[in-house]
């Protein structure tokens, strides 16, 4: 909680690198995104390492994520002291590179972790397994996996279904797939999803770009494989609202 001790000191830092920002004070009891929904995820990296509820005053476009706009901050930060607001925990994915059977590159997303077109920006096939189990292979511009939280980003631009983010469940939905059946679907929590790079053409070096809430790119090459799963870390979303998830997104879509 936050307590008042003789006035309000501040804590901001800002880099597109967030092992680059030094760590949170410990005594640090929230933390205020003041921007977008990109602001929020990107603070959310931060929060997540020592559990510090987050909340976003809302300063871009729509804004799914931020609870508060200018009109409502001034109140909030009043119910703050007051210890009047509740706290949603929000479910994150792991990725990870599998090179050769050795585990590389462990990220966090809060929102989705995305899979596109390298080099050439071609169609690209990928082979996807859920828990070791083969479901299909789809020849697209790429996949996109996503959190509750994040169905209402690139999920939703793609076609796939809005969620609740009080559910636990994964998202798998293929970008701009060349099939009539590949469509979106909703995985447990608790599974596994493994997606290899085909070749399509044995005359080139093919690859995928792999990316964590947009951020964070990485390369990887035809064998290597992404692996995702629900993260052991959450965020934690301050709500001072009674509104239902339904009532914020039919007045965001407004």
């Amino acid at each position: 909680m936050i307590k008042k001790r003789g006035g309000i000191s501040a804590y901001g830092a800002y880099s597109k690198n967030v092992d680059l920002i030094p760590n949170i004070p410990q005594d640090t009891e929230c933390m205020i995104s003041v921007g977008g929904d990109g602001t929020l995820v990107f603070a959310s990296k931060l929060a997540m390492r020592q559990g510090i509820p987050i909340v976003g005053v809302n300063r871009g476009h729509l804004g799914f994520l931020c609870d508060l706009d200018d009109s409502t901050v001034e109140d909030a930060i009043d119910s703050l002291f007051s210890d009047e607001y509740e706290t949603e925990d929000r479910m994150m994915l792991r990725g990870s590179i599998d090179m050769d059977g050795k585990e590389y590159v462990i990220e966090s997303a809060l929102n989705d972790i995305s899979i596109a077109a390298g080099r050439d920006m071609n169609m690209i096939t990928l082979s996807v397994y859920i828990n070791g189990n083969y479901l299909y292979s789809v020849d697209a511009d790429g996949i996109v996996l996503a959190t509750p939280t994040g169905s209402t980003a690139y999920n939703l631009s793609c076609g796939g279904p809005i969620v609740d983010p009080k559910n636990s469940v994964i998202l798998l939905t293929p970008i701009n797939p060349h099939a009539m059946n590949s469509k979106s679907i909703v995985l447990c929590k608790d599974d596994e999803i493994t997606i290899e790079l085909n070749k399509r053409h044995n005359n080139e070096d093919e690859s995928i770009i792999i990316t964590f809430d947009g951020d964070k790119r990485i390369e990887i090459e035809e064998g290597d494989k992404l692996v995702v799963k629900r993260s052991c870390h959450i965020t934690k979303m301050i709500r001072f609202s009674d509104k239902s998830f339904l009532q914020r997104m039919s007045e965001k879509f407004r």
